[in-house]
């Protein structure tokens, strides 16, 4: 009898036990605010892509990698905008340097430099009417930190004529 009860009462216990899942649409990072590195005039936010990675894609007639974006509850995607003139009746006139960088939704502390920063899919968007230089880039020169506040990246692009090179932002965290 007393072995039954025993049984029962940790049966009991266990069956109890509250469950610690994260949701699925979880972030770490609530929101994120540029500290520094926006271009002169132009208009910069940022986005989170939550359960998001890249596979990144290449184009065999031009030559150029582009990102596809997938679900996997595991990623999430940081896109950081700077956009000059984003008007959308002058077409040819805007121009806009985004950053994507994929992360692991627990991500603190990272520190890549230079090839490092390929496996966080560290790429740059340049649009703008410029014949030869609009496209992707994979940014393989430079440095990324992330804290659970912060993050910085500075980088150059040998390939393209670039006006970002050193952007700071802060997050504001669920934590």
């Amino acid at each position: 009898m007393r072995l039954l009860f025993l049984f029962l009462s940790i049966s009991l216990i266990i069956g109890c036990k509250t469950s610690q899942t994260v949701p699925e649409n979880y972030s770490a990072i609530k929101s994120i605010n540029w500290q520094s590195g926006c271009i002169p005039e132009s208009a910069c936010a940022a986005e989170i892509m939550v359960n998001k990675k890249m596979v990144l894609k290449k184009d065999e007639i031009n030559n150029q990698i582009y990102p596809e974006f997938v679900a996997d509850s595991s990623r999430q995607i940081v896109k950081l905008l700077s956009r000059i003139n984003a008007d959308k009746m002058h077409l040819d006139q805007h121009y806009f340097e985004d950053i994507y960088i994929e992360l692991p939704k627990k991500h603190y502390p990272i520190k890549a430099s230079n090839l490092e920063l390929l496996q966080y899919k560290v790429l740059l968007q340049k649009s703008c009417f410029c014949r030869g230089e609009a496209g992707y880039y994979a940014i393989q020169n430079g440095e990324l930190k992330i804290s659970d506040k912060s993050l910085s990246l500075s980088f150059t692009v040998p390939e393209a004529n670039i006006r970002l090179n050193k952007i700071q932002v802060e997050f504001n965290t669920n934590r």
